[in-house]
């Protein structure tokens, strides 16, 4: 009985080192990794396309000055976006175009909006971070803290080219140059 048991647990064993022997050789050889490949391709290009086109469709939208569809698109259709998501950078420079736009024809309010949804999705964004201390900086009743928070996060990112103007036009305006 004894002798029937380890027979029985080397064959389920040999077995299932063959198993895996196959699969190896078998399934995971070039041929199914270059098919495995396009199709992943195919795929992620199915994907992304919808999502290329109407960036590019926005953009030129914000471009003309036009920011309804940008926010609605925003609002509705990327929502769900999130940092982790292959089309989150289509999403960044779509917010980035629209604060911009926002800060060009002084929308205060929606950019302060915009860009806490922005920092809310990566708070470590650095555009993000200054154009939400920027909308603070100009508005009525937070005007101290968005001052204080763009002069504090240039100290620590004073190669970014958003934050350093912001912070520039502020210390100006203040007279603090």
């Amino acid at each position: 009985m004894q002798e029937t048991l380890t027979w029985t647990i080397f064959f389920c064993r040999s077995n299932l080192f063959s198993s895996f022997v196959f699969s190896a050789l078998f399934l995971v050889n070039p041929i199914q990794l270059t098919l495995i490949d396009s199709w992943s391709d195919y795929w992620l290009s199915a994907y992304v396309k919808p999502h290329s086109s109407q960036h590019q469709r926005l953009m030129e939208q914000i471009g003309k000055g036009q920011t309804d569809q940008a926010i609605d698109h925003l609002q509705t259709v990327w929502k769900n976006i999130q940092k982790q998501d292959r089309v989150y950078d289509f999403k960044r420079s779509l917010l980035f175009a629209l604060a911009t736009k926002l800060h060009e024809q002084q929308r205060y309010s929606e950019l302060l909006h915009w860009s806490s949804e922005w920092k809310a999705m990566d708070e470590r964004d650095i555009d993000a971070i200054a154009f939400w201390y920027e909308a603070l900086y100009r508005s009525t009743d937070r005007t101290k803290e968005g001052f204080d928070g763009l002069k504090r996060e240039w100290r620590h990112f004073p190669y970014n080219s958003t934050l350093t103007r912001f912070c520039y036009a502020a210390l100006m305006e203040q007279g603090l140059n």
